[in-house]
């Protein structure tokens, strides 16, 4: 089965490969990047994407599970080739995340990526059906991938009405005297470090391994606490 996603949308595909329980690789590839995605009887396991914005190492550091440097040496003895092992396998072998944990990291990144193929406006894929060789995690029903990509599509005409641009710039204001009583999340936390006014939208996405969609979801949040103040850009 091959194709193009402007005539058969990746919602559909994940419906129909999903409905009939396939098993194989999912490749789709636009003229910026390339995608694979893996099913298992029906079910969502493996995803790939490259150029990545989001590397999975990146998002477990985010969790607070471990520091970049513990990643940063993971990652060299596998391309040295010292070491074989999924990254998110080594971890859980050290003890620093419980496996767990892990699953519903790679959940979420999953549906993340899910959500970043969405947006291509044109790929061409080629679905290969094949026999998984290697025991992996079901991480996602197709059902739940679709539930996910509706909830997610409806929230970010959300933010595309509040935030008009990429190019916008927002600026931390003065934290109020009774800060004490204001609750910010980890992420919210470390994207206000970053906000003086200098940075687009796309620089802080990269700045923080997140996509688009996650730093205009944290600034929305920081906005209704009204910690930020927008300069550039538009602001609807």
């Amino acid at each position: 089965m091959e194709g193009n996603i402007r005539d058969f949308s990746l919602e559909e595909l994940i419906s129909l490969l999903g409905r009939e329980r396939k098993s194989g690789a999912l490749s789709l590839e636009s003229k910026e990047a390339k995608a694979e995605i893996v099913f298992d009887d029906g079910w969502i396991t493996l995803i790939s994407l490259k150029p990545n914005p989001v590397p999975l190492g990146s998002r477990i550091m985010r969790a607070g599970k471990v520091d970049r440097e513990v990643i940063d040496e993971l990652l060299e003895q596998q391309i040295l080739g010292a070491e074989s092992k999924p990254l998110g396998e080594i971890l859980v072998e050290e003890g620093y995340i419980q496996p767990d944990e892990l699953r519903e990291l790679l959940r979420e990144h999953v549906l993340e990526m899910l959500f970043v193929i969405s947006r291509w406006k044109e790929a061409v894929f080629k679905f290969k059906e094949k026999a998984l060789s290697l025991k992996v995690d079901k991480l996602v029903r197709w059902e739940e991938a679709l539930e996910e990509l509706k909830k997610r599509a409806g929230e970010w005409d959300e933010l595309r009405d509040i935030f008009a641009s990429f190019d916008l710039r927002a600026r931390a204001k003065d934290l109020p005297l009774n800060k004490g009583s204001i609750q910010l999340e980890p992420m919210e936390f470390n994207l206000l470090k970053y906000l003086d006014g200098s940075r687009s939208v796309y620089d802080l996405a990269r700045l923080m391994n997140c996509t688009e969609f996650e730093i205009c979801r944290l600034l929305n949040q920081l906005l209704e606490k009204a910690l930020v103040e927008v300069e550039g850009g538009d602001l609807l």
